[in-house]
């Protein structure tokens, strides 16, 4: 059963879908661990990014066990001395009615699309809000309508694009997580299948796609202005958006971020259910906890001033203080994004009494 239980779970969001977990089942406890090898690019910088995913993560285990009528007691990140050790989970039988947005986990996915420009819907606004208070502990959300500030973050936001064209190290970030073809998709299960990257793209046009991997190719169609277009292409792309949504959090502590992801996961779920579409876009504020730590390797002096710039029109826009920024997604309605991403099965080690 818990096994099964698991195979649900890591139906979770987690960076370029690196899946960065593993399982350890002893009696009726699971041991939950971060695999860090699985993304050590600047995004995921001290690892904050898989703990978000793991917060995901559990937020799933927790909405599928009151399927199974379980009630989920969890110990975060029980030794500090072992990171990577983010959760022990317990289940315990218990009379519980099943949390309404079990169904939404196999209908949750990122839509990359342009969204319709619709305002979105004061009651879905309301039940987007509401999900903080039943997440305790996961953060403040704060969510932007307003015209002049989102052409403003789109801008900012949008500067992640332009950089994958004009910075080698996150072009060759972004292009070795790329799977060019359905058969690569189904094998490894692991990485940005291209369909989903470019969902209205017309298979036949997808291996067009491929010399963009190659920094030399870049570099040539960077003299006619692609990574401008692709800029202001990006920044359309959140215009269309109803909102862009921000967890914010009071320290950048392991927990906070797993708890933040817990937060992520149930807006998202809520989200399906309503028939909204999300995308996360927040590389700017990544690579700027990044750089900000003095880990500047592969950056230009401009485009850190860069990203710091951006970053900062990012935080005075959500009105940040000192809080920190975990994850900003854009928000809006949209048909259902033809593609999935396909998950690993778990990897899962039994130990026997």
């Amino acid at each position: 059963m818990i096994k099964d239980i698991l195979k649900y779970a890591i139906n979770a969001p987690s960076g370029n879908s690196s899946q960065p977990w593993k399982f350890k089942l002893e009696g009726e406890k699971i041991y939950i661990f971060n695999v860090p090898d699985d993304d050590i690019t600047p995004y995921n910088f001290d690892q904050k990014g898989s703990y978000l995913a793991h917060g995901a993560l559990i937020e799933n285990l927790s909405i599928i066990a009151s399927k199974y009528g379980y009630q989920m007691k969890t110990e975060l990140f029980p030794d500090e001395n072992q990171p990577n050790n983010t959760a022990i989970v317990a289940l315990e039988k218990r009379i519980l009615q099943e949390d309404p947005l079990f169904d939404q986990i196999l209908n949750r996915a990122t839509n990359r699309r342009t969204y319709k420009k619709a305002q979105l819907k004061l009651e879905h606004k309301a039940e987007i809000l509401e999900t903080e208070a039943e997440v305790a502990g996961g953060g403040k959300i704060k969510l932007i309508e307003s015209h002049d500030k989102m052409e403003k973050l789109a801008k900012a936001l949008g500067l992640h694009e332009r950089l994958i064209f004009e910075n080698k190290m996150i072009h060759n970030i972004v292009f070795s997580k790329i799977l060019w073809s359905e058969k690569e998709h189904s094998e490894k299960r692991k990485g940005l299948y291209i369909k989903t990257k470019f969902p209205d793209l017309p298979s036949f046009l997808l291996p067009l796609m491929r010399p963009f991997g190659s920094w030399s190719f870049v570099q040539i169609i960077n003299k006619i202005g692609l990574s401008d277009k692709i800029h202001k292409q990006s920044a359309e792309s959140c215009i269309s958006s109803s909102a862009l949504c921000a967890i914010l959090v009071d320290s950048g502590t392991n927990k906070n971020f797993l708890m933040a992801g817990r937060l992520l996961q149930r807006i998202w779920l809520k989200a399906a259910k309503l028939n909204l579409s999300i995308q996360p876009v927040t590389g700017i504020p990544y690579l700027a906890r990044c750089i900000l730590a003095g880990e500047t390797r592969g950056f230009s002096i401009e485009q850190m001033e860069l990203i710091k710039g951006s970053n900062e029109v990012i935080n005075n826009i959500f009105e940040a203080g000192n809080k920190i920024i975990v994850m900003i997604c854009r928000i809006g309605y949209d048909d259902k994004p033809p593609v999935k991403t396909l998950k690993l099965p778990p990897d899962i080690v039994v130990v026997s009494d």
